[in-house]
């Protein structure tokens, strides 16, 4: 059984974003070294969830991207909603909240996740319009509300979600725990290329989990995501695997292959429920 923290499936506004045109997945699958899926290719939800059995993922968490820095165009969280609608059991739902909105942003957490069917909400300050380091204040509200509504949130930090390193600075994530001890925060991407300042973070702080997920695979610095994994912190580092940038099918069996079999379940399920307070 896997659950898997970042996936995007192609469903309406999701499959019309950047992240599915061909010139991006070429690009992603030629410099991790994996290949491409007709799921991708084709856009179809069908091969999609053939795709979701095949490789054992009984869960994927959709984070929506709601910042258009990247691209010309974000995805609706109402889209998500009707997701959810269409395949209960599937997936987990973490609408996307744009920080420069300031109060329509804690309206929006409030109608989708207090009030509604998403579980969490995913940020992804350094790809606003106006890029923000994640300890920027106008963020505090929104970690304010999920600390005391006890809703998880999922940080991208790391990798080219900013317009550079200086933003996926572990220290950043140091303060941001240490003024909100009780949000449970993962950063997808593992604020790579930070990896071992990140793997020791994660120790320090009970809050932090680190989702590396295609940055555990075949780029420098990979080699210590792994060895957290297998050693250092296997209780805090969840399987993501950022589909469609690269296949679930490739993603999963490079986890498998390289984690410990004794620590992977913790990897692929249970740190995954721990952070989404989804614990039995």
């Amino acid at each position: 059984m896997i659950i898997d923290i970042r996936n995007r499936p192609p469903f309406k506004s999701i499959k019309d974003h950047y992240l599915f045109t061909k010139e991006r997945r070429v690009s992603f699958a030629n410099r991790f070294g994996l290949g491409l899926s007709s799921s991708i290719e084709e856009k179809s939800m069908d091969l999609y969830l053939q795709e979701m059995d095949q490789c054992g993922i009984s869960k994927a968490v959709v984070p929506m991207r709601k910042c258009t820095a990247g691209g010309p165009n974000g995805m609706d969280n109402q889209d998500l909603v009707e997701l959810l609608a269409q395949y209960p059991d599937r997936f987990i739902g973490f609408a996307g909240i744009d920080p420069l909105d300031g109060l329509e942003a804690l309206a929006e957490i409030q109608k989708f996740v207090v009030e509604g069917a998403c579980h969490g909400i995913i940020m992804e300050p350094g790809y606003c319009k106006e890029p923000l380091y994640i300890t920027d204040e106008r963020i505090y509200p929104i970690y304010e509300l999920c600390q005391n509504e006890n809703i998880p949130v999922l940080l991208s930090f790391g990798g080219f979600v900013a317009p550079d390193s200086d933003y996926n600075r572990p220290q950043l994530i140091n303060q941001l725990a240490k003024e909100f001890p009780k949000l449970r925060m993962t950063m997808a991407h593992g604020g790579w290329p930070f990896a071992q300042e990140m793997c020791h973070i994660a120790f320090n702080w009970e809050n932090v989990y680190i989702s590396p997920d295609i940055y555990a695979v075949n780029v420098p610095g990979y080699q210590d995501f792994l060895a957290a994994a297998n050693y250092f912190v296997p209780e805090k580092v969840i399987f993501g695997s950022a589909y469609p940038v690269l296949t679930m099918k490739d993603t999963v069996d490079f986890y498998l292959r390289h984690i410990k079999e004794e620590y992977q379940e913790r990897i692929m399920y249970q740190n995954a429920l721990r952070f989404l307070g989804m614990e039995e």
